[in-house]
């Protein structure tokens, strides 16, 4: 029964990751960067000066990390009190069985972590899910700079089931507006003033100046779901 407990701790923590990747990736974070922070948290483990500060500042990133550390301290305890039941009072071969068993759950759950194909699937999968919530949106942002009479600078995540997939800043109407598009962000690489031509892609956050609310009208944003950092 103990071994039974493991493997389904060891699975569920898997899982817990995934979905709280996922859910940093909704506020706005690089899907590679969330994957990273959402093992971090969950280990207590990876944890930079800027990485914390990019947590700290943003309201609801806090709160998925205080979550994931918490689920991550109850998975080491459980993890370890299973393996003292599981291993110790059994014969050598009893105890050769259970670390056998373990370690091909392990080698599962490694191929499994592995697979692009499911990966994907999963990450949709669990997005709609999280999406049918009022604390996401399709969009997600961060209001990084309010100066006076409601000017600021905006960083706007897009999604893979957003509407501005596909389109250029022009089809968007920022280049008639009063809206700046400073850069998009696209992995590692950054477009500084990109062109009107420029097309916008699944993955990608936009940089955009202007008067905040003219930001989210020329994007087509909704009233905000995830709370802007203080």
């Amino acid at each position: 029964m103990a071994i039974v407990i493991l493997i389904s701790v060891i699975f569920g923590s898997f899982l817990i990751v995934r979905v709280g990747a996922v859910m940093l990736e909704m506020t706005g974070l690089d899907p590679q960067q969330s994957r990273f922070q959402s093992l971090s948290a969950f280990t207590g483990t990876g944890f930079t000066t800027t990485e914390a500060e990019m947590v700290v500042r943003h309201p609801t990133r806090r709160r998925i990390v205080s979550a994931l550390m918490i689920l991550g301290y109850a998975g080491i305890v459980t993890v370890f009190a299973s393996m003292v039941r599981g291993f110790t009072g059994r014969s050598i071969e009893g105890t050769a069985v259970n670390a056998l068993i373990v370690v091909l759950a392990i080698l599962l759950l490694i191929r499994l972590a592995q697979s692009s194909r499911l990966g994907e699937a999963l990450r949709r999968r669990i997005h709609a899910r999280l999406q049918k919530s009022e604390a996401f949106s399709t969009y997600a942002f961060d209001q990084i700079l309010e100066q006076t009479k409601g000017y600021g600078i905006m960083r706007v995540a897009i999604h893979p089931d957003s509407n501005l997939v596909g389109k250029t800043l022009r089809q968007l109407g920022t280049t008639k507006s009063a809206v700046l598009v400073l850069s998009i962000e696209r992995g590692e690489q950054i477009t500084a003033v990109p062109r009107a031509d420029d097309r916008i892609e699944s993955g990608d956050a936009l940089l955009c100046f202007g008067k905040l609310d003219q930001v989210r009208e020329a994007l087509g944003l909704e009233r905000p779901s995830v709370e802007a950092p203080a």
